[in-house]
């Protein structure tokens, strides 16, 4: 419970109707329905053997299964949701957490960082906002540390400023049956506009047996899970349920993921989403993301705006010698647009920063996007101190921490666009080596929906009412072209790509 949250007392406790692991198929708590069928404790022939109730063969198959979920407390105002797993997790179990967000109005700031209380790294999977009022957005944990009850934090964004969040409620589930990193597949977002919605995945997906997430936020007063799914969660109040299959088949790779929910009463607007993760990863010495966070401040006054802006900290300390690197954007808004650059950036750790690329001055919406990298973590709580060309009256800041990528990653190509309103694909022009490094960052007023263009790009950041961020840690020889999903709905795009190689190469 944070400062300025407001809770419902039990006596006014929202119904909530939420599946639980056999273990737990007879804990009941205030305003929660607990209920388990066979169908579901078998999570489509998957689930005893990944409880442990069979045995599974070395060389079987991988089998997910839900080993628990935990409802958070609803808030209903400021910017921070949290959750507590009900049982101690176990050692590399995969971690999830789901949060609603609604809106009385035109937005509901995106759940920008997740965090807990045992230093696991969590990244973001996909969120969505819609219609004004309803958002929804899936983030996971690899590998947890086990041991404890993690208590799952997730904060929003300081921008929009007004009207902030109406309701915000944080699920969070443990998966068995994962091992690796890298482990989201493919996503997809959807607008809900009647009793029927499908999600999609947006691209094929790369493995046989995924576990696939599903969650809808919207007016909705019911909802019926797609057909052999699992139900997870209904929360009437929120307007939120999950699902969720164990396995998206034995032959599923290649083809593409639907999850369609029916029964959706007197449903006129909200949000769906999907996730999938694969049952095995890339190995702990592989090229991946660790972590991720991003901010977005409120707008200061006019007049009332500094050079020097202090992000955010790494959410977990950045181990020493992984690549931390960071897009920044700030600007002057009023009296007139002055967005100006990012000069400099240092760190609390002592780390060394520099500037790989920036989309370049766009006055008419303040953004200039901007790409700093520090080859060597040196370890410890990192918040970094950017320097701008003029007092910034904000900053957007997206951390981000990666491990066993080169030690010396030289800039090879930097292609940008200032101030534009369609959405361009933008290659690199100069061929790229195989196994160089590639990044995409779009921004603008506001996008709906979006996501990769292509399956080699994964997305590592969406905020859909105006950043989207994207990664290729292992590029093919030639052309490297960035691409989104989705068109622009309000605004214009401001788009930034970049290609590394090893130094040397």
């Amino acid at each position: 419970m944070h400062p300025g949250h407001a809770q419902e007392s039990s006596r006014s406790a929202p119904r909530i109707d939420v599946v639980r692991s056999w273990t737990h198929s007879r804990v009941r708590a205030d305003g929660v329905h607990v209920e388990i069928t066979r169908r579901q404790l078998l999570g489509a022939g998957l689930g005893l053997a990944g409880s442990g109730l069979m045995g599974v063969g070395h060389d079987g198959p991988a089998a997910f299964s839900l080993l628990q979920t935990a409802v958070g407390r609803r808030v209903t105002s400021g910017r921070t949701v949290t959750a507590r797993y009900t049982r101690r997790v176990r050692r590399r179990s995969l971690l999830v957490a789901v949060v609603s967000r609604l809106s009385r109005r035109t937005l509901a700031a995106t759940v920008g960082q997740v965090s807990d209380d045992q230093g696991n790294h969590w990244l973001q999977a996909v969120e969505f906002f819609t219609d004004g009022h309803f958002g929804v957005d899936i983030w996971y944990c690899e590998a947890a540390g086990g041991g404890n009850r993690p208590t799952v934090t997730g904060k929003c964004l300081n921008y929009p400023v007004l009207p902030g969040t109406d309701g915000m409620r944080m699920t969070v589930l443990e998966y068995s049956g994962a091992r690796g990193f890298q482990l989201c597949d493919q996503i997809c977002q959807a607008r809900i506009t009647g009793s029927t919605a499908t999600a999609t995945t947006n691209f094929d997906l790369v493995s046989n047996d995924e576990l696939a997430i599903t969650a809808i936020v919207g007016d909705m007063s019911s909802a019926i899970a797609p057909s052999g799914w699992n139900s997870r969660l209904a929360d009437v109040t929120q307007g939120c349920y999950i699902a969720d299959t164990l396995s998206s088949g034995g032959s599923s790779a290649g083809s593409s993921l639907s999850a369609v929910w029916t029964g959706l009463s007197g449903a006129r607007a909200g949000a769906a989403v999907l996730a999938t993760f694969v049952p095995r990863g890339v190995s702990s010495r592989s090229r991946r993301l660790v972590q991720s966070s991003y901010t977005d401040s409120a707008i200061l006054p006019a007049g009332r705006g500094h050079a020097r802006w202090t992000s955010q900290t790494y959410p977990v300390n950045p181990g020493p010698g992984n690549t931390l690197v960071a897009f920044m954007n700030g600007s002057i808004y009023h009296p007139r647009i002055d967005c100006g650059s990012v000069i400099e950036v240092t760190d609390s750790a002592g780390g060394h920063w520099y500037k790989a690329g920036e989309s370049g001055v766009d006055d008419h919406t303040g953004i200039n996007i901007s790409c700093w990298i520090c080859p060597s973590a040196v370890g410890g709580p990192t918040a970094l101190t950017a320097m701008f060309s003029n007092a910034s009256q904000q900053l957007a800041c997206l951390l981000l921490e990666f491990a066993n990528l080169p030690a010396h990653l030289k800039v090879r190509s930097v292609i940008r666009r200032s101030f534009g309103g369609d959405n361009p694909h933008l290659a690199t022009g100069t061929p790229v080596s195989a196994a160089d490094i590639a990044f995409a960052y779009r921004t603008s007023i506001y996008v709906l929906p979006q996501g990769p263009g292509s399956p080699a790009w994964k997305q590592m950041m969406s905020d859909t009412t105006g950043a989207n961020a994207l990664m290729m840690l292992d590029t093919p020889a030639g052309d490297v072209t960035a691409s989104w999903s989705g068109s622009v709905v309000k605004g214009t795009l401001d788009i930034l790509l970049i290609a590394l190689s090893a130094d040397g190469n």
